[in-house]
């Protein structure tokens, strides 16, 4: 200027947003998603009352109302400081909800225990001497009418089990034996995106067994249609676009020569399969149940003719038990009492298929029917355990 002062092209100081510091990272792009545990901690208590947590009848309690009394409140019922209306104790309070009790029977009914807590309910069963609630271990090679790949197809209907591969059904590193039957137990997905659930499709359809069944995982979210319906599910799993879940469900009913089983049955070479993807209630997953009566009715359904009975989780006291970091929980148990108790007094199948409890692999049998959890995947989520061959004399 002609006062001989400089100028310069500085932009004036902004007082609400000053500049960071030199050096200082700038944000770049939206602030991220809050993780998945955050939102379900949230959401946890705005559950709609479906039929699957409708379990409760009412009984005493009282009302809380947060929040610190402003000075000089006086109550509008008892005209008395320090305590809001809503928790006055003149106030009449409206029953709050009590889990109701739910019992399972074994031995005829001379064994009876709560089914809410798995872990105390085996700490009373593994006690009885009834033949039906005997673990026994059983090992894996047994199951099959030589203990090798080759069978002999004239004698014997060879069934291959798989379950919780979570997406690397194609990366397993034992190779599938072939046979007349191939079963997975569920979890085939890492959590339900529908071209995942295509994929399984493709896979189980090139694969040479006469027949494939499958059924679906607490995992596999897009399957179950109630339940991903709800927008706090698919953001939870899926937070940047709701998968096309209808297009999951008619992939899977729809694949060449694949049987999906959602509480429904088949009959193959002369065995009855029935399959069913729920399980008691785990961290707010796709087909949970609350233990006790929601289990109770699902697991009734299960008719008595059936011969090889598919679950996605395991009954109590068989492939349930629970480890961390690779060491036992101090003897907790993951199974369903419900489950077991309908296993053992009323449909007594051949063989029970599960999966769900990666750390339980293997076999056990209570002389009457023999449980197998077939997971792929171990505890840290690799797929290294054998797909597990049984062997059955053809009818």
């Amino acid at each position: 200027m002609g006062n001989g002062q400089t100028t310069t092209n500085t932009p004036p100081l902004n007082k609400k947003h000053p500049p960071r510091p030199r050096g200082h990272p700038q944000p770049r792009g939206p602030p991220p998603l809050p993780p998945a545990n955050s939102i379900l901690n949230k959401k946890r208590n705005e559950r709609k009352s479906t039929w699957r947590n409708n379990t409760t009848t009412t009984g005493g309690g009282g009302r809380s109302s947060g929040g610190e009394i402003p000075i000089g409140y006086v109550c509008k019922l008892c005209n008395v400081p320090g305590h809001f209306f809503q928790n006055c104790p003149t106030a009449p309070h409206p029953p709050t909800k009590q889990p109701e009790a739910c019992y399972a029977t074994f031995d005829g009914g001379t064994v009876v225990c709560r089914s809410e807590n798995p872990t105390h309910a085996w700490s009373i069963l593994s006690q009885s001497s009834a033949p039906c609630l005997q673990s026994t271990l059983v090992e894996i090679s047994s199951l099959s009418s030589t203990g090798t790949t080759e069978w002999n197809p004239k004698t014997h209907v060879r069934i291959v089990c798989v379950s919780d591969t979570h997406g690397k059904h194609r990366k397993m590193t034992q190779a599938i034996p072939n046979g007349d039957v191939l079963v997975h137990a569920g979890d085939f997905t890492n959590v339900g995106h529908t071209w995942q659930v295509k994929d399984v499709c493709d896979w189980m359809s090139d694969m040479p067994h006469k027949h494939k069944i499958i059924i679906a995982g607490n995992h596999d979210v897009t399957l179950d249609a109630e339940y991903y319906d709800e927008p706090r599910h698919w953001q939870r799993f899926h937070h940047l676009k709701r998968n096309d879940d209808v297009e999951a469900r008619a992939s899977i009913r729809t694949a060449e020569g694949v049987i999906y089983l959602e509480d429904e049955s088949v009959v193959i070479e002369g065995y009855h399969f029935y399959g069913s993807p729920w399980q008691p209630e785990f961290c707010d997953w796709a087909f949970n149940l609350e233990r006790g009566h929601p289990c109770q009715k699902v697991w009734k359904k299960i008719p008595t003719n059936t011969d090889v009975l598919l679950t996605h989780g395991p009954p109590v006291g068989h492939g349930d038990e629970l480890s961390s970091g690779g060491n036992v929980m101090n003897g907790q148990r993951g199974g369903c009492v419900d489950l077991l108790s309908e296993v053992t007094e009323r449909v007594a199948p051949l063989y029970h298929i599960f999966g769900h409890i990666h750390e339980s692999y293997g076999a056990t049998t209570n002389g009457t029917t023999t449980f197998v959890n077939a997971s792929t995947c171990t505890h840290s989520y690799r797929p290294d355990n054998a797909p597990v061959v049984i062997d059955l004399p053809r009818l």
